[in-house]
C-alpha cells in the first residue's frame, strides 16, 4: 500500500487537485488504485492563511521512494509551487505518507509520514480508501477520533459537492 496526501490552498484548489492526480497517472510507472473524498480544511502549521482542499489516493508503482519523490516534486514544480516559507499556502503539495511497509528517515524524506497521526486532513481522507491500520499501537479511527475538529466533505469521490 502506497498512499500519497494531496493538497492546494490556492485557487483553484480543486483545478490542481485533479491536475496532481491527471500527472501522476501520466507517469508509465505509477497507477492510481483508489482515490478520496476531498476534504475542506483549515491551514495547519500556522504559516497559510487559507484554507486547503486535500485529499489522499492510494497509488501503485515499481519506482523507489526516492524516485516518486522525485516525479512529485517534478509535478509540484509543473504545477506551480513556490517554496518561500515552510507550511505556506500552495497550489500544490503532494507528501507520500505511507510506502508499504518501507521506513525511511533522511534529511529529504520520511516514511512514514511523520504528521500522519496529527492531521486531520490526512487521516480521514486515508480512511476513504484503505483499511483502519495501524500506527504507532494505535488505529487510524483512534487517532482521527482524538482530532477530528474543522474539517468537513467538500466534493465526493463520485465528484458531487456535498
Amino acid at each position: 500500500m502506497i498512499i500519497l496526501g494531496i493538497g492546494s490552498s490556492i485557487a483553484p484548489k480543486e483545478y490542481y487537485l485533479k491536475e496532481a492526480i491527471k500527472n501522476l497517472e501520466a507517469n508509465e510507472k505509477i497507477s492510481v488504485r483508489k482515490i478520496s473524498n476531498i476534504y475542506i480544511t483549515k491551514a495547519w502549521g500556522g504559516i497559510a492563511q487559507n484554507t486547503f482542499l486535500n485529499q489522499c489516493i492510494d497509488i501503485e508503482t515499481t519506482l523507489s521512494p526516492v524516485e516518486l519523490l522525485l516525479v512529485i516534486k517534478k509535478i509540484e514544480k509543473q504545477l506551480g509551487r513556490v517554496r518561500k516559507k515552510h507550511w505556506d499556502d500552495r497550489t500544490i503539495d503532494i507528501d507520500i505518507l505511507i510506502y508499504n511497509n518501507i521506513k525511511i528517515n533522511t534529511e529529504d524524506l520520511t516514511i512514514p509520514h511523520p504528521y500522519i497521526i496529527k492531521r486531520n486532513f490526512v487521516l480521514k481522507p486515508m480512511l476513504d480508501i484503505c483499511e483502519d491500520i495501524i500506527i504507532n499501537d494505535k488505529k487510524l479511527s483512534q487517532w482521527l477520533s482524538d482530532i477530528n475538529e474543522g474539517i468537513e466533505i467538500y466534493i465526493n469521490k463520485e465528484g458531487k459537492n456535498v
